[in-house]
C-alpha cells in the first residue's frame, strides 16, 4: 500500500503533463495548417532531411500520433532516396531564383501564396465530419475552373469512398445537383479549433510496410 501511495502523486502527473502536450499540440497543429505554417513546415523539413536524415523516424514525433503512424509507413531502406528528392527540390528552387533571377522578397510571396492555399485545404474537407476513415470528409462546393485545376480535390467524400476512381470521374459519383456545402465556410468553420473527442477510432486499413 505504501508503494501504491507513494508512486501515484508522480505518475498522475505525468500523464497531466502529457495531455496537456497533447492538446497544445493539437491548436499549433490546427491553427498552423490554417495560417500557412505546415507548408513552411514542409518546405524546411527539405533542409532537415538533407543533413539529417534521422529525423524522419517516429522516435522522435512520439507527441502526435498521426505523424509517428505516417512515419511507420515509410520504407528505411529509401531513406537515400528521400534525401535525393530533398536535395533536387532544394537546387530547382535554388536554380529557378538564380536563372530567372528572381528577386528573393518575389519568390518567397509567391511561394507562401500557394503554400497558404494548399496548407489552408488540408483540413477543410474533413473538420466537424465523422470519425471513420471512408465516412470522415465532405465533398465541397468551389468554382467550376477550380475543381478542374485541383483535379476534382473537392469532391473528397467520393475520392474516400472509392479511392481508386480517377480524379477525372469523381463527381460522376454522386447524384446530379447533389448538394455540397462551401469550401470557404468550411475553412472559417475551423477557426472554430480543435473539437474534443474520447472516440477512438482505428484506421482498418493500414498496414506495416514491408522492408
Amino acid at each position: 500500500m505504501a508503494t501504491t501511495f507513494e508512486t501515484a502523486p508522480t505518475t498522475r502527473p505525468s500523464i497531466f503533463i502529457l495531455r496537456t502536450k497533447t492538446v497544445f499540440w493539437k491548436y499549433v497543429q490546427l491553427y498552423g495548417t490554417l495560417t500557412g505554417m505546415f507548408w513552411v513546415l514542409i518546405y524546411f523539413t527539405n533542409f532537415v532531411v538533407l543533413f539529417r536524415p534521422a529525423i524522419i523516424t517516429p522516435r522522435y514525433t512520439r507527441f502526435n500520433r498521426p505523424t509517428e503512424a505516417f512515419l511507420e509507413s515509410l520504407n528505411p531502406r529509401y531513406r537515400r532516396i528521400i534525401q535525393v528528392e530533398a536535395l533536387a527540390v532544394i537546387l530547382m528552387h535554388a536554380g529557378m531564383i538564380y536563372f530567372w533571377k528572381i528577386p528573393i522578397p518575389n519568390y518567397l510571396a509567391v511561394m507562401f501564396g500557394f503554400g497558404f492555399i494548399w496548407s489552408a485545404m488540408q483540413y477543410a474537407h474533413h473538420y466537424g465530419t465523422v470519425r471513420d476513415v471512408q465516412k470522415g470528409a465532405m465533398n465541397l462546393k468551389t468554382l467550376g475552373v477550380l475543381d478542374r485545376v485541383w483535379l476534382n480535390h473537392n469532391w473528397h467524400l467520393n475520392h474516400h469512398m472509392s479511392p481508386t476512381v480517377p480524379w477525372l470521374y469523381l463527381p460522376t459519383l454522386s447524384e446530379q445537383n447533389e448538394a455540397r456545402g462551401s469550401l470557404v465556410k468550411a475553412y472559417l468553420h475551423e477557426w472554430r479549433g480543435p473539437q474534443f473527442s474520447d472516440e477512438h477510432v482505428e484506421n482498418r486499413y493500414a498496414g506495416k510496410v514491408i522492408k
